[in-house]
């Protein structure tokens, strides 16, 4: 199978290995397989039995677990925690989760990616950059998948548009909620709402920047 082939290949070196692989029913099947055996020492995603999330990996890493092989499903990894990284390419713009450049720069892992060719091997340059382009070429080959791309009907959260539309909601449970916290028990109205609203809306304008850090114009490989 696919998943094992890849182990084959690139688990055999002396450096820890993280393989970027697309959510099809066989290959994440076999990953968690894999994890329950042993195989792989880690799955990080956001569904399934075994996976953990980046932070978990990154706390596990930190702490000394002796994690080296590591399967990363991206394309589960799209909420604006786990996919901070706003990268524009000919697909137009979506976020990138930011895992696999802190396995790369921090952490010494070798990053291979699955695409419609097989799995990329590392190539020479390591640079965040490249590894970006990668990552969003992954997506790209990803969507010729079809049917058989589990993840597919996650990645409209990637959208700039679909985080605004986020955004605007939570900014007014959280209006609607610190307005029915400024009502007294008798009905009267304590503190002064105008401000309040005021406040939250800078709150707001300044949290944009929190959903997603802008990386400059990448055209995919």
């Amino acid at each position: 199978m696919l998943l094992d082939q890849a182990l084959l290949a690139v688990f055999s070196s002396d450096s820890a290995v993280a393989l970027v692989l697309p959510t099809t029913d066989p290959v994440f099947t076999r990953a968690m397989e894999m994890r329950g055996s042993g195989q792989l020492d880690a799955i990080v995603g956001s569904v399934g039995p075994h996976s953990i999330s980046p932070a978990s990996l990154l706390e596990r890493l930190d702490a000394g677990s002796g994690i080296r092989r590591v399967a990363i499903f991206s394309d589960q990894l799209v909420s604006a925690l786990d996919a901070p990284i706003l990268v524009a390419g000919r697909s137009g713009e979506r976020y990138l989760s930011s895992i696999e450049l802190a396995l790369q720069g921090a952490y010494g892992f070798d990053i291979h990616i699955q695409g419609r060719d097989g799995l990329a091997p590392r190539p020479a340059e390591a640079d965040p950059v490249t590894l970006l382009r990668r990552l969003y070429a992954h997506l790209d080959d990803c969507m010729e998948l079809g049917s058989q791309w589990l993840a597919g009907e996650l990645q409209e959260q990637r959208l700039p548009e679909s985080r605004a539309r986020e955004r605007r909601v939570r900014m007014r449970m959280l209006q609607s909620a610190v307005m029915h916290m400024t009502i007294a028990a008798d009905g009267r109205l304590e503190g002064d709402p105008a401000r309040i609203c005021d406040a939250l809306a800078a709150m707001y304008r300044n949290s944009t920047r929190a959903q997603g850090v802008p990386h400059g114009t990448l055209q995919s490989a």
